[in-house]
């Protein structure tokens, strides 16, 4: 018999993370999903152009920028050739028993793991906001946000975004809310929500600030003193923006926030490793492409990804809807599991 038919490929390209082997075998990336390609001729330097994306399919690829390489495929594809396997086949095989070792003549050419980036010099400013927000909570309020939670989070605001800028009218400023990004009591963003904007009305607070999961710590425990909904603390919701993370953490749900439904980062994976299931709660409008590529990415860690389809967005479904939290997971208990 031949010995592939005891090999699910599909299964292996599904649940085997290409993006953890990437890391794994090649270090953090340099910039966004990108790596400096190893598969190079040695003769060449290697340039930062070997690509992590999510094909259409919804199953993860890679493949090299450069005219010199071009090498690219999917999770077997890179075991095949950092392995230096002869086959796919053969790739398959060791990708479902061990990751293959470091290679000496490669070994050079992985960069080294970088420290994440904090921002702790700007905790003075969000304090600052934090006490300029008295009197400004009314926009919070209005979505359902608590003055509690206002603290807890350290809401702001702030009389004049630095980072609006009009070149048409240099002169003009703009106000916006703050929210800081705090991880392991390290500061990692600031947000602003410039007001009276609709287009382009998120703003990091600098230049280098980069897309964060908002608030990853609840995805690890709920708040003692309320309700927990979710059968056990093995569950969890992703959700979109940080006002519908804040909405249902103080309702007492284990949740974490995407930067924008289009925003997620394989980066992301490790907060969710310890779940058994996610159920991933974005706007009615979301594509069905962002929903697969959230959900496939789950999957190859061995989370169990539920879409769940809303009919409207999920705090809006409580505070302009007047909805229950029997009517919400009534919901979830008819996502679509994958």
């Amino acid at each position: 018999m031949d010995s592939s038919q005891h090999l699910d490929f599909d299964h292996i390209r599904n649940h085997y993370s290409l993006y953890e082997y990437m890391v794994e075998s090649l270090g953090e990336p340099v910039s966004k999903n990108t790596w400096r390609c190893i598969f190079h001729n040695e003769h060449h330097r290697p340039g930062r152009d070997l690509k992590y994306f999510v094909g259409e399919d919804g199953i993860p690829r890679f493949q090299c920028q450069s005219a010199k390489c071009g090498e690219k495929g999917d999770v077997i594809d890179f075991v095949r050739l950092y392995g230096k396997f002869p086959d796919n086949l053969t790739a398959a095989r060791h990708l479902t028993g061990k990751m293959p070792q470091v290679q000496e003549s490669w070994a050079k050419q992985i960069p080294p793991k970088k420290s994440p980036k904090n921002y702790n010099d700007l905790i003075p400013v969000v304090k600052q906001y934090h006490t300029a927000m008295n009197g400004e909570s009314k926009y919070w309020n209005e979505q359902g946000i608590t003055d509690s939670t206002i603290k807890h989070f350290q809401l702001g605001y702030c009389s004049r975004c630095p980072s609006y800028y009009d070149k048409n009218n240099p002169q003009d400023t703009r106000e916006s809310l703050t929210t800081p990004y705090f991880y392991k009591n390290d500061l990692v963003d600031i947000k602003h929500r410039l007001l009276g904007e609709e287009k382009d009305k998120y703003r990091h607070h600098k230049k280098g600030m980069r897309n964060k999961l908002f608030y990853p710590q609840g995805l690890f425990s709920p708040q003692n003193e309320i309700p927990f909904y979710l059968s056990n603390d093995k569950e969890a919701l992703i959700l979109e923006g940080e006002t519908k993370t804040m909405f249902f953490w103080q309702m007492g749900w284990s949740c974490t926030g995407l930067p924008g439904a289009n925003k997620w980062s394989e980066t992301w994976l490790r907060f969710f490793k310890h779940l058994d299931k996610v159920y991933i709660c974005l706007d009615p409008n979301v594509e069905e492409k962002t929903l697969l590529r959230i959900a496939y990415s789950l999957k190859s860690v061995n989370v169990l990804p539920v879409i769940v389809n809303l009919p409207t967005k999920p705090d809006d479904m409580f505070v302009l809807f007047g909805g229950t939290v029997d009517e919400f997971q009534y919901y979830l208990s008819f996502g679509r599991v994958l």
